[in-house]
């Protein structure tokens, strides 16, 4: 089995589910650099894999990143590759990369400072090879990341401040191997980027103006140094402070803290890691503020508070961690406003409201004010414009509507949320005023600014309502790593003599035989069915499960070998294969904003269990007694 390894950093567009923000865990992945991406927005182009694997392609072309094999620009989608498995296009640098099924790493585009990795400087019209057994690519500045199978880090690209690690400010035009045993790789703003490796021991190097990389000093570092043990996540913002998670759920901050953002009751810069408070679970770090969610749903907040984005009811700064609300599944935050979805699907929102909070007024809001109920995930383009999808799976936008990027049929901003369409599973805003969305039955739309052809309509010409562009796209799953179909095996498992999962609608906290565990997605109710998230489900009963990114394919097996239960769901499919007998689903599989849900009560049966339902609520329970395997 290929290892799967995170690579994360600070976006200001962001996608937010109810399942969290960047928790304490291995496994968060960032939207903007999601390995799993199958669609991805460039400077005035677009890139999208299809269910077939098929990579496609569409707008601006100047540079040849399109890998069409011309420089034309392209009004419709034209054909690129097969067998992709994820796609990253740079947002800036007009350079494409594609990571396929057999994890090979393919580049082309633009190639200043050898961005590509191909051992040139070369522009590249068409993908080219740069190396294999790839889990995870990020493009980082002018420079490139990845990480392959083996848990090695490697590194390419232009290396100002020794960015890349490599003990040297060289730049390098093919790939250097960095370091061993990486669990996540970090990037952030200012050229200094971080790792965790495999033993929770944290590293760091490149720029450390502002002591951001925590090891007592302002020396830039060359190469990674060792920071302190224990770490479960970490991140690192555009301005130079670093907040990580330890394993025990202590906070720690360092670097710049010109408005209190690290925590510490000072403003002083800290060159070495300072303790801020415990039980943390998640935090979010949001220009000169921080938000952080505490293991009993709490969130608190502190640093910067011009426009009440700290929503305590001041816009006084506040140089330690005060509590804001109670019961918070997720938190979206930018540098003037925040957004948070609550453990009962409710959306609230504060800060400034010179966007458009969704509260149908003008004014800032110091404190949380509610917004609607029943929302699974919410998508903002950083600052101006937010996109909510409910249970139901209706999309809603309000905020700043420059060029159409609503979708409402007007320019006009929308200062609450307005209905856009129905049965969308994603969505996403480029920072170029342009909206994408896939439905649940594979089509892409798109919506807003238009310029090179961006929307792949066949035109020039902005559109405010959504206009679709092509069917059969591959909705990414960001719970599964890019590979083959490949079996891991449940760490999980108790001595009792049955296991009992309890699973609230909007929760991300789960009940594991009186235990709480961390959910990937939380449950949620879409078109009158439960759906619940499949890979925690079947790990959780000590059952296998394997994904096949090209057929869109989940795999549930028996104890690691395929004599005993075997379950085949295709994502979208009515019908599910189980032992090789079709079965009829009562709603069928699809992934929700980048997980894959499946119907909670065709699983749980299946997997041989009762199920019950407790409407007052809203909870599941399976319960299972072991050794059914």
């Amino acid at each position: 089995m290929k290892k799967a390894v995170s690579i994360i950093l600070a976006a200001a567009v962001m996608t937010v589910t109810a399942a969290g923000f960047a928790q304490a865990t291995s496994k968060t992945v960032c939207a903007e650099d999601d390995t799993s991406a199958t669609i991805s927005a460039g400077y005035d182009y677009m890139m999208a894999i299809k269910t077939d694997g098929s990579l496609w392609g569409w707008g601006a072309n100047y540079d040849g990143q399109l890998g069409d094999g011309t420089t034309k620009q392209r009004l419709t989608p034209v054909k690129i590759m097969d067998n992709a498995a994820s796609v990253t296009a740079n947002k800036y640098l007009n350079c494409t990369m594609v990571i396929k099924t057999d994890s090979s790493l393919w580049g082309w585009g633009y190639n200043n400072d050898g961005r590509l990795g191909d051992g040139t400087t070369t522009y590249r019209r068409s993908p080219v090879k740069i190396m294999d057994d790839i889990t995870a690519v990020s493009k980082f500045g002018f420079s490139t990341m990845a990480t392959k199978a083996d848990s090695s880090l490697w590194g390419w690209g232009y290396n100002d401040d020794g960015m890349l690690g490599d003990g040297t400010t060289d730049n390098r035009l093919s790939p250097v191997k960095i370091m061993n045993d990486v669990e996540v790789f970090v990037k952030g703003g200012g050229g200094g980027a971080m790792a965790i490796k495999t033993d929770g021991s944290l590293w760091g190097w490149g720029d450390n103006y502002f002591g951001q990389l925590g090891d007592g000093t302002t020396d830039n570092r060359l190469s990674p140094v060792k920071i302190m043990d224990g770490v479960a996540t970490v991140s690192i913002s555009y301005y130079y402070d670093i907040i990580a998670i330890k394993t025990d759920g202590s906070l720690w901050a360092w670097g710049n803290n010109d408005f209190g953002q690290l925590g510490d009751g000072t403003t002083t810069d800290r060159l070495s890691p300072v303790k801020i408070m415990d039980g943390v679970k998640a935090v979010m770090e949001a220009g000169f503020s921080t938000m952080a969610k505490k293991t009993d749903g709490s969130l608190w907040a502190w640093g910067n508070n011009d426009f009440g984005q700290l929503g305590d009811g001041t816009t006084t700064n506040r140089l330690s961690p005060v509590k804001i609300m109670d019961d918070v599944a997720s938190v979206s935050a930018d540098e003037m406003k925040a957004m948070a979805i609550k453990t009962d699907g409710s959306l609230w929102a504060w800060g400034s409201n010179s966007a458009g909070l969704g509260d149908g007024t003008a004014g800032n809001q110091y404190s949380p004010v509610k917004i609607m109920d029943d929302v699974a995930t919410i998508s903002t383009d950083g600052y101006f414009t937010t996109m909510a999808i409910k249970t139901d799976g209706s999309l809603w936008a309000w905020g700043k509507n420059t060029y159409g990027l609503l979708g409402d049929g007007t320019v006009a901003d929308q200062n609450s949320p307005v209905k856009i369409m129905d049965d969308v599973a994603y969505v996403s805003m480029d920072s170029r005023y342009t909206t994408f969305a896939i439905k649940t039955d594979g089509s892409l739309w798109g919506w807003g600014f238009n310029n090179n052809g961006k929307l792949g309509n066949g035109t020039t010409t902005d559109s405010l309502i959504p206009v679709k562009i092509m069917d059969d796209v591959m909705l990414p799953d960001r719970s599964n790593q890019v590979s083959t179909v490949s079996s891991q095996t449940s760490i999980a498992g108790n001595q009792d003599n049955q296991t009992v999962i309890k699973l609230q609608i909007g929760s991300d906290q789960a009940d594991v035989n009186g235990k709480s565990v961390a959910l990937d997605a939380p449950p949620v109710i879409f078109n009158g069915r439960t759906m619940l998230p499949a890979r925690f489900i079947a790990e959780e009963l000590d059952y296998n499960v394997g994904w096949d990114a090209v057929t869109r394919t989940v795999l549930i097996v028996t104890g690691g070998n395929t004599t005993g239960l075997r379950i085949k769901l295709q994502i979208g499919s009515g019908t599910s294969e189980v032992n090789g007998t079709d079965i009829a689903l009562d709603a069928p599989a699809f992934i929700l904003n980048g997980r894959t849900m499946l119907p909670a009560r065709f699983i749980a049966e299946e997997l041989g269990c009762t199920v019950g339902w407790d409407p007052g609520t809203q909870t599941v329970t399976i319960t299972r007694q072991l050794n059914q395997n």
